[in-house]
């Protein structure tokens, strides 16, 4: 929910990629059920690439407000991660893992010295609520790793092959996306 989530008064919503992340939506569509007892929907966006997950339950809308979620616009009410989820080794890695899931990514980094091509993986995660961002800094931190946010403050990366190595190991990824990408 604090990644690609979304909260109204009478609904919650997940939006991902219907072709990049198509195994990973329904990893989420079956953790919801398998939470929450109910059975989401799946709606297309016409205008985007965008399916939408949903769920239209007040009960559940509750729920995440009680354990520290917000309505409405996640940027502008600069978003964090609840105190309950910093607090616990456990929760904070699987929160980490979520946000990674479905903002951010990996990638190949690329450069020549002498002629030769140098090739290794990198990865990063984006927010544009600073709070949240730094979260994940410090959570990342608590994990023994080494993160750099950018210049614009807009992304974590993770620049080394030990840090990305060490990033699976502990927190590894739900989205089989973000796992072929790392073993390619």
């Amino acid at each position: 929910m604090l990644g690609d989530g979304g909260i109204t008064n009478t609904q919650i919503s997940i939006t991902l990629n219907r072709e990049t992340d198509y195994d990973y939506i329904f990893y989420v569509k079956n953790l919801i059920k398998k939470l929450f007892d109910v059975e989401p929907g799946l709606r297309d966006d016409k205008k985007s690439l965008a399916k939408n997950i949903v769920v239209s339950r007040v009960e559940l809308v509750d729920f995440c407000k009680m354990i520290g979620l917000k309505i409405g616009n996640k940027v502008k009410q600069e978003v964090d991660m609840p105190r309950w989820i910093k607090q616990n080794r456990k929760f904070m890695i699987a929160c980490v893992r979520g946000l990674v899931d479905t903002d951010g990514s990996i990638f190949e980094h690329k450069y020549r010295v002498a002629g030769k091509l140098y090739r290794y993986k990198k990865m990063d995660f984006a927010s544009s609520s600073w709070p949240l961002l730094s979260s994940v800094y410090v959570a990342l931190k608590k994990l023994g790793l080494k993160p750099r946010i950018t210049r614009d403050r807009k992304k974590i990366r993770l620049e080394s092959v030990e840090d990305v190595k060490k990033y699976f190991s502990i927190i590894g990824s739900s989205n089989p996306k973000h796992l072929k990408r790392y073993k390619m």
